[in-house]
């Protein structure tokens, strides 16, 4: 992104949406996440999230994506992405 903690533009091609609390949540430190807007694939142009200053895969979350469920019965999931439910593919 980066973001604008970091000196970060805040033009509208480096801005996605969060809640609150997770906008609050975005550091360097543990228990933080970070943040970057996917270049390609079938998310590109998506903000992606993973926990800070790890390697784990960045991941969309799906509970802010209308139809980004993976399968038509899945359960609902509500509330915001979560280490848990990221750690499940959420």
């Amino acid at each position: 992104m980066p973001d604008w903690a970091d000196g970060g533009p805040t033009d509208i091609d480096h801005l996605g949406g969060a809640c609150g609390g997770h906008n609050r949540s975005v550091g360097p430190d543990r228990g933080q996440w970070e943040t970057t807007i996917l270049s390609a694939g079938d998310h590109a142009g998506r903000v992606a999230w993973r926990p800070a200053g790890s390697d784990d895969e960045w991941r969309v979350n799906i509970l802010h994506h209308v139809g980004l469920l993976s399968e038509p019965d899945d359960p609902p999931r509500r509330g915001c992405l979560t280490y848990e439910n990221y750690q499940q593919g959420a």
